[in-house]
């Protein structure tokens, strides 16, 4: 008996590369996921709002990277999969955040959540300006996807959520 149907979008390298879709069959959810996330071996994972949820292994088939698989719904939270990553590895797994930083709107932003932490990458402008001063002594560049970003761990002793008073915009050069 076929209920639950939802569709999910799938990131690599933070930008949209294709789609999952959930199913809820009994027991278990299956799962068809298509992208166009390249070649190389690339894992799915699920972003459920907590840890990413390792779920298989894309294989290439038909001109995209695919994978059917069911998953057991005991073990599976498909009903909170916001959103998919196609990486190479769990750090590298990064999906879309949005929220507030240093009470400055967040957007353009990546995350890669892990248990109550998130690395997360906050962009740096075209011209390598960067809205969260107070931040760049605490930060990592990445490249993701062809872009900067400045990466920053939070935790419970580092929370962005919680930072005060931001200086004025700087520009990294």
């Amino acid at each position: 008996m076929e209920t639950d149907v939802r569709e999910a979008p799938v990131y690599a390298e933070g930008s949209r590369c294709g789609t999952v879709r959930l199913r809820r069959d009994g027991l278990y959810w299956r799962l068809e996921c298509a992208c166009g996330a390249g070649s190389g071996l690339l894992r799915l994972y699920a972003d459920a709002g907590g840890e990413p949820i390792p779920c298989g292994v894309l294989q290439p088939e038909r001109g995209a990277l695919r994978l059917t698989r069911y998953l057991a719904a005991s073990a599976f939270p498909g009903e909170r999969a916001a959103a998919f990553a196609a990486a190479v590895s769990l750090e590298e797994a990064w999906t879309p955040w949005s929220g507030m930083a240093l009470d400055l709107p967040a957007e353009n932003v990546l995350a890669v959540r892990k248990g109550e932490t998130a690395r997360i990458a906050l962009p740096l402008g075209e011209d390598g300006s960067f809205g969260w001063t107070p931040l760049l002594c605490l930060c990592a560049p990445v490249r993701i996807g062809g872009r900067w970003y400045l990466t920053i761990q939070t935790g419970e002793n580092c929370n962005i959520l919680s930072l005060h008073s931001p200086d004025p915009v700087a520009k990294i050069t």
